[in-house]
C-alpha cells in the first residue's frame, strides 16, 4: 500500500476510534519547579501547585505539571516552547507573558530572631552595625531591590549574599538565608515575603517577619503568565481568580503567607 493510501486508511481508523471513545478530558499544563518550596515540588506540596490545581479544577481540567527548574530561560524553554500553558508566580508587569489578574501581592520583609527589637526600615541606624543577609538573583548574583537600597545607603559592606536559586540538589534550597538568622550566623535578613513567612514559621523558635516599610519597588503583585496570544485562556483564569479569591487566601494561609490580594504593586501602577 502506498504511503498516500496508508495515511488515508490510518485517518479513517482514527475517526472510527475517536467516535467510539469517550471524550478526552481537558488538561492545563503548568510549568513548575520540581524543588522550590514553598512554591512547588514534585510531590505537589507547594502553594503554587495547589492554586494551579484549584484553577484547573474550576475550568473542568486536570493540572499536569511540567517540571523545569526556575533558572535562566525558564519561560523561553517552557511556556514559549509550548511545553506548558501557564506559569504561576510572575509579576503583573512581566513583559515576556500575558499576565492574568494578580492573585496575591507581597513585599520583601525583614527577618529577625524573637526578642530582637523590630527593624522595618532601611534607615534604621542599627543596620550599620548588623550582619545582613540579602537574596541575590542569577548566576551573576544580580541585585534584588533590598540590595540596591542597602547599597544606596553605603551598607553593602555589611551584607552576606544568598542566591535565590540555592543548591537545588538539596531539600528546601530557599531556606538557608532564614536558617542563617536562626543559627545567629547573621543578625537580620531581607527576604521575599512568601519565603520569609514560610520558613520563619518553621524555625525553632519561630522568627519574626516584618514587611519592609521604606525603599522603592519592595512590593509586587503576582499573577499567572500565559503566552501573549492566549487571551481567552487569560480571561478564563481571570474569572476563576475573581471567583476563588477566598479559596486562594486559605491556601496561602496554610503556608503562613498573609499577603494582600487586591493591592497594586509599585511596578504595576
Amino acid at each position: 500500500m502506498s504511503s498516500r493510501f496508508l495515511s488515508l486508511a490510518c485517518g479513517a481508523l482514527a475517526t472510527v476510534f475517536l467516535a467510539s471513545s469517550p471524550a478526552i478530558s481537558r488538561e492545563l499544563k503548568v510549568c513548575a519547579d520540581p524543588n522550590n518550596m514553598p512554591y512547588s515540588n514534585t510531590k505537589g506540596e507547594g502553594f503554587e501547585n495547589r492554586i494551579a490545581e484549584l484553577v484547573a479544577a474550576d475550568m473542568g481540567a486536570t493540572a499536569k505539571f511540567v517540571w523545569k527548574p526556575e533558572w535562566r530561560g525558564f519561560v523561553r524553554k517552557g511556556l514559549k516552547a509550548g511545553l506548558c500553558d501557564v506559569v504561576p508566580g510572575v509579576p503583573t508587569n512581566f513583559e515576556r507573558v500575558r499576565a492574568t489578574k494578580p492573585y496575591y501581592t507581597a513585599s520583601y520583609a525583614f527577618v529577625q530572631r524573637q526578642g530582637a527589637s523590630p527593624i522595618t526600615s532601611f534607615d534604621d541606624e542599627r543596620l550599620k552595625t548588623s550582619r545582613i543577609g540579602v537574596q541575590l538573583v542569577g548566576n551573576d548574583g544580580a541585585n534584588t531591590p533590598p540590595m540596591d537600597e542597602l547599597a544606596r545607603r553605603g551598607l553593602n559592606q555589611h551584607v552576606q549574599g544568598f542566591m535565590v536559586y540555592g543548591d537545588w540538589s538539596k531539600p528546601n534550597p530557599l531556606a538557608p538565608i532564614v536558617d542563617a538568622v536562626s543559627n545567629s550566623d547573621i543578625d537580620i535578613a531581607l527576604v521575599w515575603g512568601p519565603i520569609a513567612d514560610y520558613y520563619a514559621a518553621r524555625e525553632i523558635p519561630p522568627l519574626r517577619v516584618a514587611p519592609v516599610t521604606t525603599g522603592r519597588l519592595m512590593s509586587f503583585s503576582i499573577a499567572m503568565g500565559v503566552r501573549k496570544q492566549d487571551k481567552e485562556l487569560a480571561n478564563e483564569i481571570n474569572r476563576i481568580i475573581d471567583r476563588r479569591r477566598d479559596d486562594i487566601r486559605k491556601i496561602l494561609a496554610d503556608y503562613n503567607i498573609t499577603p494582600s490580594m487586591d493591592q497594586k504593586s509599585a511596578t504595576a501602577e
